[in-house]
């Protein structure tokens, strides 16, 4: 889709979905996002508080944000974390716990493990991911236009574009 994009020179497309936080009770209590990376992923640097990031030696090991560990009441490495997807309910085993900067709840789990708790295909994508050629402004606004064109062109509905920079300071505003 964005090989011929000019301006982006990386892509990876992550699936996901939204979900809620089961605590120990078996409620579901907070709405979290549930996102699925490769393991190896350049593009996501998790600052861990405990555990260890995604691995895939660790197919059901998910990394958990502050926000989740507040969500449910409290969280450790190798516990078991639940969410909550169109009625039924996925574990995962807390491999690491990272703090982040935004407030909301992530689940990061390993994309395999996003797909299949899902259920949706390979194809599937809540989050796109791009590397520009230029990291100035004027560039980085240039290949989100490009990249918007092109899948308008297609006919895939784009809901957002947001640069880290400006997602940053939103948070941070």
């Amino acid at each position: 889709l964005l090989a011929r994009v000019p301006g982006v020179t990386h892509a990876e497309f992550w699936p996901g979905t939204s979900a809620w936080l089961v605590d120990g009770n078996g409620i579901a209590t907070v709405a979290t996002a549930l996102v699925g990376p490769e393991p190896d992923s350049p593009l996501i640097e998790l600052r861990l508080l405990a555990g260890h990031g995604l691995s895939a030696d660790d197919p059901h090991g998910a990394v958990v944000n502050q926000a989740v560990v507040a969500g449910v009441g409290s969280l450790a490495v190798g516990d078991s974390v639940r969410v909550r997807l169109r009625g039924r309910s996925v574990a995962f085993r807390v491999a690491g716990i990272a703090r982040e900067l935004a407030p909301m709840p992530v689940l990061y789990a390993p994309r395999a493990a996003v797909l299949a708790a899902t259920g949706q295909t390979a194809d599937s994508t809540r989050i796109l991911r791009v590397v520009t050629a230029g990291h100035d402004d004027a560039a980085q606004r240039s290949a989100a236009g490009a990249i918007e064109r092109e899948c308008e062109r297609r006919g895939l509905a784009v809901a957002n574009i947001q640069r880290m920079q400006d997602a940053k300071q939103g948070i941070l505003d």
